[in-house]
């Protein structure tokens, strides 16, 4: 699905990035546009980090540079946030 672009549109995936430290992803930031937000050229982005990374000024980091990307790359009058879950830990 990653390699084709025309079934990203499809669902309203406009890109999406990993949220890389120390070599490890610890989280990932989305763009989306609805069906409804393309009149108005809106962009949702979506967002989970894991927990222990939560509350060190990070996902602001990323989301900053995403949404610097995004008005630079994709015709965007704003942001729509959606709601961060958490992505559970495996192995450790």
């Amino acid at each position: 699905m990653f390699s084709d672009t025309a079934a990203w549109e499809k669902i309203g995936l406009l890109q999406i990035f990993a949220i890389v430290l120390d070599d490890k992803v610890i989280g990932e930031i989305a763009l989306n546009r609805r069906e409804d937000d393309r009149p108005n050229e809106r962009v949702e982005i979506g967002y989970s980090l894991i927990r222990r990374h939560w509350n060190q000024g990070l996902m602001t980091e990323a989301a900053r540079a995403v949404m610097d990307w995004a008005f630079r790359t994709i015709v965007s009058t704003g942001f729509m946030p959606c709601a961060t879950r958490e992505i559970p830990v495996r192995g450790g």
